[in-house]
């Protein structure tokens, strides 16, 4: 169960979009390596605003992946990707649920559906394979 999280808002600098996409495409193997990171999201919030949701049973958990090597990956990157620094906020955790299992019949294949004011991300990942955009609603997977 998870009890804490991170909501980190990224900013690209201009032309570094698709260079940022692809450093936080790869973050989810860094991620999965991670046991107490229960959940892990890299999302697009607008043309150049991206984000990282995480989620921790503890905060033992949520200062590791702070001193982990994502975080490290990131601040070793932000001079070169970002037009500003991380805004980097901890949340608590109200309620939590997965419906991901539920929305398919084929186990080997996860959706999560992240919705935010500004925008809408679906993200497939079929186990073993790489993280992908897909245009659609999850109705339509």
């Amino acid at each position: 169960m998870v009890h804490v999280g991170l909501l980190v808002r990224l900013e690209a600098k201009p032309g570094k979009e698709a260079e940022m996409e692809s450093f936080l495409t790869g973050g989810l193997a860094l991620a999965e390596q991670e046991p107490a990171t229960t959940v892990w999201f890299a999302i697009r919030m607008g043309p150049s605003t991206f984000g990282i949701f995480d989620a921790f049973p503890d905060d033992t958990g949520r200062q590791a992946h702070l001193t982990g090597p994502i975080a490290a990956a990131l601040m070793a990157k932000a001079p070169d990707l970002l037009a500003r620094p991380p805004v980097i906020e901890k949340v608590d955790v109200l309620a939590a649920g997965s419906t991901a299992m539920a929305l398919t019949s084929n186990p080997t294949l996860f959706c999560h559906r992240v919705v935010l004011p500004s925008a809408e991300s679906l993200v497939t990942r079929k186990a073993g394979g790489e993280a992908s955009d897909v245009p659609g609603m999850i109705e339509n997977v």
